[in-house]
């Protein structure tokens, strides 16, 4: 946590770094609850780019350290009195009230704001303050990696704010919330929801991200404007955004809005020309462009024991008619992923729609949604008969809005194996007849498996079969643990989709075990897929899980 900048890969594997970076690096502001709201106490030297402005020694802002001599932060801050004889910058500084064993301070040299910034709901609301001395780096006291201009932030990614409040009674500790990001596109239309303003009036511009719950609850707050949302980049902190404004705190639809840093890439190469930036190539998101990779950073306690739905926000039910005929997951904003067998013969996508956020197949399910599904698309290898190619596409009607309660889970590239013995989960509403007759319990229900490997498994299923050894009953790209529901195993603190529920001849018979379509083996058949029929909009698949490489020979 303490290093802005190093050079190594990206734990979950989407992303690359080739570290370049610069020395030891890595509407209106509104009254009401000013602080960061559902946050926690940070822990000290956590954030040690986090920087304290004041103004004629009274806290006014926050910002980041960037540089040995440069601060990062918003231009509306200075929008007052931008003479730098009236501010002091403090780094190092945990509490606001002392002692202050680690802090350091410095007088301001000086302050540019960006020439567009108007109004703090205007473009350009970006400022650099630079100090009369250079920073001594320290454990507490450390620069943030600023990202290249091609680099993008995806929505659903889970970063953090950290600040302090301006007004009393404001924390003494410095505070710090986690929030999932959301595009401007996404962000403008929840600040158009429940507004007199026109849709055709821009709310939200394209120099801006957002970030928090459309139900509220957490939120960065007045008195955190400047500070700095960092996102973990491998073992990376990127800052994404500067604090910039928002409506109220916390409230529903109206997430935080933040300045996105990779849009001013040159303007702040054009005032400090040594500056230098992650790598484009490094920072990118190929193979595969990701819609978001929430899933990717999602703890299953994260919303507590007892919210099943919270627990497994990716799980998806699928309905033929209006009646519950198998599980899927959620890969991103728009596509479900399923079996084939559970796709009937000669039917309509019509016909079919996709429950999220659901905990039980009957009574209330207050976070849920359905939708429509426009498009099928089974693997052309699949056969009702055999056992290769049971995996399904479902594109959904419309693009979902994440929850707390429905998010996507990540997909693991074709490089990745899963090990014997790994402890992964089931989850789904028991067995099903097609028809959709219920079994029940009709709660969401979890299992945990060991994995086994499909030669095992094989083996296995040939306990007291007829079938000739000779004949590969469980094929390569199934692996053994209800129908069409994900397979998830927790690495390095992230949930993958390792398989799918494809079948199973008895029912926890000790010598057969369900039998799951392996995720990894249909990489380049989902991206293909996803790809050709999304606008820009392909799931996320990490390719390096900590979990081991399969190796072909």
């Amino acid at each position: 946590l303490l290093h802005g900048c190093r050079g190594e890969t990206c734990w979950s594997g989407v992303l690359i770094m080739i570290q370049t970076c610069f020395s030891m690096a890595g509407e209106e502001r509104r009254a009401g609850q000013v602080r960061i709201v559902g946050g926690t106490d940070a822990v000290i030297g956590e954030w040690p780019w986090q920087v304290a402005v004041t103004y004629n020694d009274y806290f006014t802002c926050g910002g980041s350290l960037i540089s040995e001599q440069w601060v990062l932060s918003a231009a509306h801050c200075f929008d007052f009195d931008n003479s730098t004889a009236s501010y002091t910058v403090y780094l190092g500084v945990h509490k606001l009230a002392g002692p202050f064993p680690n802090r350091q301070e410095s007088l301001v040299e000086r302050i540019v704001l960006h020439p567009n910034h108007t109004t703090v709901e205007s473009t350009g609301d970006i400022a650099l303050i630079k100090l009369s001395y250079p920073a001594n780096y320290t454990k507490y006291i450390k620069s943030v990696s600023l990202p290249a201009a091609s680099d993008t932030f995806p929505p659903g990614m889970e970063c953090w704010v950290t600040g302090w409040g301006n007004n009393l009674p404001y924390p003494y500790t410095l505070q710090n919330v986690t929030l999932p990001l959301i595009d401007h596109i996404q962000c403008d239309k929840l600040y158009h929801s429940d507004s007199l303003v026109s849709n055709d009036i821009i709310i939200i511009q394209d120099d801006k991200i957002c970030a928090g719950y459309a139900a509220g609850g957490k939120d960065s707050c007045q008195g955190d404007s400047g500070g700095p949302l960092v996102c973990m980049v491998g073992s990376t902190w990127m800052q994404a955004g500067i604090v910039s404004w928002g409506h109220e705190c916390a409230s529903a639809n109206r997430p935080w809005v933040y300045t996105l840093v990779p849009e001013y890439k040159s303007w702040i190469k054009e005032h400090i020309p040594e500056m230098t930036f992650s790598s484009s190539t490094s920072f990118s998101l190929a193979p595969w462009k990701i819609v978001l990779f929430s899933a990717c950073l999602l703890s299953c306690l994260r919303c507590g024991s007892s919210g099943l739905s919270c627990k497994w926000p990716w799980q998806a039910l699928v309905q033929f008619e209006d009646r519950f005929t198998c599980g899927g997951s959620l890969i991103n904003e728009q596509w479900v992923l399923s079996a084939a067998h559970c796709v009937k013969p000669n039917t309509s996508p019509s016909q079919y729609a996709i429950a999220l956020g659901m905990l039980q197949t009957s009574g209330s399910n207050p976070h849920s949604i359905v939708l429509k599904v426009d498009d099928i698309m089974s693997h052309p290898a699949y056969t009702k008969t055999g056992s290769k190619g049971d995996i399904a596409l479902m594109r959904l009607s419309s693009p979902v809005t994440y929850t707390d309660y429905i998010r996507p889970i990540c997909l693991p590239s074709s490089s990745v194996s899963f090990p014997c013995g790994l402890q992964c989960w089931v989850t789904g509403w028991g067995t099903r007849t097609f028809n959709g007759n219920l079994s029940s319990p009709n709660i969401l229900q979890k299992m945990k498996v060991p994995l086994i490997d499909h030669r095992r498994c094989d083996e296995m299923y040939h306990v007291g079969s007829a079938t000739s050894t000779n004949v590969t009953i469980v094929k390569e790209e199934e692996i053994c643990g209800d129908s069409g529901g994900p397979l998830v195993c927790k690495v390095n603190g992230t949930w993958f989709q390792a398989g799918i529920v494809s079948r199973g001849d008895r029912c926890a018979s000790p010598y057969h075990p369900g039998v799951y379509t392996l995720v990894p083996a249909y990489e380049s058949w989902i991206k293909k897929y996803v790809s050709e029929k999304s606008s820009g909009n392909p799931a996320s698949v990490s390719h390096d899980t900590g979990v081991q490489r399969r190796h072909h020979t």
